[in-house]
């Protein structure tokens, strides 16, 4: 069964030409899922999930992928650190906006740090930032020696995370819907 994808004319559109979808104005399959990321990021909805609603399947199959993320035993903060890392080894200021606010419960000096590059205090999660960006650096190949310190989940975890959003680089473009900043 074909997906279908609605392409109205009055829609908002990214520099790039992506349409930008409402939980409103979405394909009637991506409207509940559209209403739930929008809870998940207090009333705002990110340009990327608002892009990838024209698609109902590639919605779902982000959604999934996240929701199986979640199960990887690292803690919260672990994961954050991993996604910012390479949020911010690929330039995607778009990308470190939105992992930062999802990341706004946890502690923000670790947060911050990674989220502007700089080194961590905490040696353990220094070294999961420095893993992350040399996984990026890489393109999911690094040397035998950074390879050791780290199980085989956590390397495939980094580099299914290593992805780049549509126009990640208009962040503030990207980040507002309808007028709401979600920083």
């Amino acid at each position: 069964m074909a997906t279908q994808i609605v392409q109205p004319s009055t829609q908002q559109k990214t520099p790039a030409g992506f349409t930008l979808y409402t939980a409103e104005n979405a394909p009637e399959a991506s409207r509940d899922t559209l209403k739930s990321i929008q809870k998940m990021f207090g009333g705002a909805l990110p340009n990327l999930f608002a892009v990838l609603a024209g698609s109902p399947a590639l919605l779902a199959a982000n959604m999934a992928t996240m929701q199986q993320l979640s199960h990887i035993s690292l803690s919260e903060v672990e994961k954050r650190i991993v996604d910012l890392a390479v949020s911010h080894q690929n330039t995607c200021d778009y990308c470190v906006a939105a992992h930062t606010f999802l990341s706004r419960s946890l502690p923000q000096n670790p947060i911050e740090a990674v989220g502007s590059g700089r080194s961590i205090a905490d040696p353990k999660l220094e070294s999961l930032r420095n893993f992350a960006v040399e996984m990026v650096k890489t393109s999911g190949r690094p040397d035998a020696a950074t390879k050791a310190n780290f199980s085989q989940v956590l390397q495939l975890r980094t580099v299914s995370g290593s992805h780049s959003a549509p126009d990640c680089q208009e962040p503030a473009e990207l980040y507002q819907q309808s007028g709401r900043d979600a920083h």
